[in-house]
Parts: structure tokens; sequence; C-alpha cells
């Protein structure tokens, strides 16, 4: 298995769909606020291909 910090990737991505939604999708950026309680990723990873990022 490949060894990576799950904490700065989740950061990262939340980082980065914040951007994203505050410009075009207020709802993922009202999901994501929520997201910070049960973190998931592979929740987390399908948000942007639904959005088509």
């Amino acid at each position: 298995m490949l060894k990576y910090k799950p904490q700065a990737a989740y950061n990262t991505l939340l980082n980065y769909l914040n951007l994203y939604s505050r410009e075009h999708h207020p709802v993922i950026t009202l999901t994501l606020r929520y997201s910070h309680s049960f973190p998931s990723f592979p929740q987390l990873f399908v948000i942007p291909a639904k959005v088509g990022i």
C-alpha cells in the first residue's frame, strides 16, 4: 500500500472544491461545510465528477 497523508489530501481537496463552488455551485459549499463532521473520501471524490470539474 502506498503511504500518504489522508488529512492533507482531504484538506487540499476541500480547499479546491470550496474555491470552485464559491463561484459556481453554492450548494456544494453548503454540503462541504457539514462534511467536516463525517469526512468520507469516496463520497468527496465523486463530487467533482458530478459537477464536471
